[in-house]
């Protein structure tokens, strides 16, 4: 008679895999750990010391952007003047522009230059790093209608303005208006799935921010079941269960 060998897997108990996940934290081997914290939480959402770690981490990690950002900030903004911003942006983006002719003191000012859309788009970038979200969606609103205009749909690099520009008006605390702007877009027919990636989980943003438990967990599930590495939506997923 033919015998069957069955070949198991044996984890650790919970607390134990925790302790691991701890040592790979203490290594620096951070996504890793995050891992092992998910897998104990698919099977046990409610473990405390896993939910515990992964809040810690989550938040070291968060702590270490802002950071990054503020300190990027205060070497671009605080210590220049908006002229000498846009010169410097003028000449890290290429952009060949007039620059001794702008006064971005002034109300309303815009960049009144040819730009492609994928230099509005870099433009927006950096304004955006620098936390100059109305600038950001000045130069996002100029290269979506040319994007609009040159094609029938959004494409990816649409995709990536539109999901800037609703990203700036979260930013500015116009969570209602991000909503209404993307709802909209996500309806069109022409966007693959993976296109969409990036506006799942910005509305997963705009749904969290706004007490809407039920629904952000919906598209935060959308996002992993497309890529479960992306950004942090794994982790929030957890938290809001």
């Amino acid at each position: 008679m033919e015998k069957k060998f069955s070949l198991e897997v044996t984890r650790l108990a919970p607390d134990d895999e925790v302790e691991s996940a701890k040592i790979l934290v203490q290594e620096g081997l951070i996504e890793e750990a995050k891992k092992l914290l998910f897998q104990i939480l698919f099977l046990k959402p409610k473990h405390k010391k896993a939910r515990t770690l992964l809040s810690q981490i989550q938040e070291k990690e968060e702590q270490q952007l802002l950071s990054h950002h503020s300190s990027y900030i205060r070497k671009k903004v605080l210590v220049e003047d908006p002229h000498d911003i846009i010169q410097k942006l003028n000449h890290d983006l290429g952009l060949n522009l007039d620059t001794q002719s702008f006064d971005p003191s002034a109300e309303n000012w815009h960049i009144n230059a040819e730009l492609s859309p994928r230099e509005r788009y870099d433009l927006a970038v950096a304004f955006f790093e620098m936390g100059c979200f109305k600038d950001s969606m000045r130069e996002l609103k100029y290269a979506e209608k040319a994007v609009r205009l040159e094609q029938t749909f959004l494409g990816e690099f649409g995709v990536a303005v539109v999901a800037l520009y609703s990203e700036c008006l979260v930013e500015l605390d116009h969570t209602f208006e991000a909503k209404a702007y993307l709802e909209p877009i996500l309806s069109e027919p022409d966007l693959k799935l993976e296109e969409k990636l990036i506006l799942f989980y910005v509305m997963a943003r705009i749904e969290e921010s706004l007490g809407n438990t039920p629904s952000a967990r919906g598209w935060f599930q959308k996002v992993i079941e497309v890529d479960q590495s992306f950004r942090d939506a794994q982790f929030r997923l957890i938290q809001l269960r």
